[in-house]
């Protein structure tokens, strides 16, 4: 039987808030958090798909979600 403590942690696939479908790796996306948004993606920074944000969204779809949304460039 194997140790479940060994396994390797699953990376959960974000969704965008605005129109719920995946986010690719090498999309622009904005990262909010405390209403604070931000320009990245899932391959400059693959530790996104972990963090606490209040929301993710695809770039296009940033002004969809009524979060106060600055400085993203």
């Amino acid at each position: 039987m194997e140790d479940a403590s060994h396994e390797p942690e699953v990376q959960s696939v974000p969704l965008c808030a605005a129109c719920g479908e995946v986010i690719g790796v090498y999309e622009p996306l904005v990262h909010v958090i405390n209403g604070v948004a931000r320009r990245t993606s899932r391959a400059a920074e693959p530790q996104l798909a972990r963090s606490q944000a209040d929301a993710v969204y695809h770039l296009a779809c940033r002004d969809l979600g009524g979060a106060d949304l600055v400085a993203l460039d």
